[in-house]
């Protein structure tokens, strides 16, 4: 019988979403902990997508794994206020796409 690694340990059990998703199934509640909305998004974003994808111009490359140039600048600007200091975003910016696979970062 094969064993698991003692780094992979962590993983061979549900983690706390799997246990609010069954939760939220259980109370009929919206589940907003792993992004599986259960609704229609805004008209203005079907027509973005649709405008987008038919621009043969358009970038559809992936951007940098841990986020968008524009988007963690941003973040440092605007939370500099709250830490009362400047905020490098190629160190101290990380976007992702979701909690999950930081948790174990």
């Amino acid at each position: 019988m094969a064993t698991i690694s003692k780094k992979i340990s962590p993983f061979d059990r549900p983690t706390i979403w799997f246990k609010f998703s069954k939760l939220a199934m259980q109370t009929n509640s919206a589940n907003l902990g792993q992004g599986f909305p259960d609704w229609k998004a805004p008209d203005f974003y079907y027509e973005a997508l649709k405008k987008n994808v038919a621009d043969e111009k358009a970038n559809h490359q992936y951007t940098r794994s841990f986020g968008n140039m524009k988007l963690i600048n941003s973040i440092s600007r605007n939370y500099k206020q709250y830490f009362e200091r400047e905020i490098d975003p190629l160190n101290e910016v990380l976007v992702s796409t979701g909690a999950v696979s930081l948790l174990y970062w």
